[in-house]
């Protein structure tokens, strides 16, 4: 293993596209790059949850809410590789007043899961209807 390769900057948003966003539903697409590899020559863990993250937060935005990852557990299922192509998946489950549930999962090209992750998001603002036609 390389040592230049250990620490590299992992990158997760050099390649991707938001697919769906509807109310409590959040789709995104993106392709494993060289940077999203850890030493070992799959994706990341970090770059799998930085997706989950962030696509956690984007389903709470289609609530119109402006929320912060409150909690937050991962489950890696199998390996991503280079160049797979990822589907991220995020669905609200709860929906309260002050706390929003969303479970996200990850699948490769082959429709295979990859990973699953649930967070709990804390809304600490209410977003404007029209955020997303800016």
């Amino acid at each position: 293993m390389s040592e230049r390769r250990l620490f590299e900057e992992i990158v997760v948003f050099d390649n991707y596209e938001i697919i769906k966003l509807e109310e409590g539903e959040m789709q995104l697409k993106a392709v494993v790059t060289e940077k999203a590899l850890n030493p070992y020559g799959y994706a990341h863990g970090g770059f799998l949850y930085t997706l989950c993250d962030t696509v956690a937060g984007g389903t709470a935005a289609t609530l119109h809410a402006y929320t912060v990852t409150l909690q937050s557990s991962i489950n890696y299922i199998k390996s991503a590789c280079l160049k797979d192509e990822l589907l991220v998946i995020g669905k609200c489950i709860h929906n309260g007043k002050s706390t929003k549930v969303i479970e996200t999962k990850v699948y490769n090209q082959k429709e295979e899961l990859l990973c699953s992750c649930q967070s709990t998001m804390y809304k600490v603002g209410d977003m404007e209807e029209d955020v997303w036609n800016r």
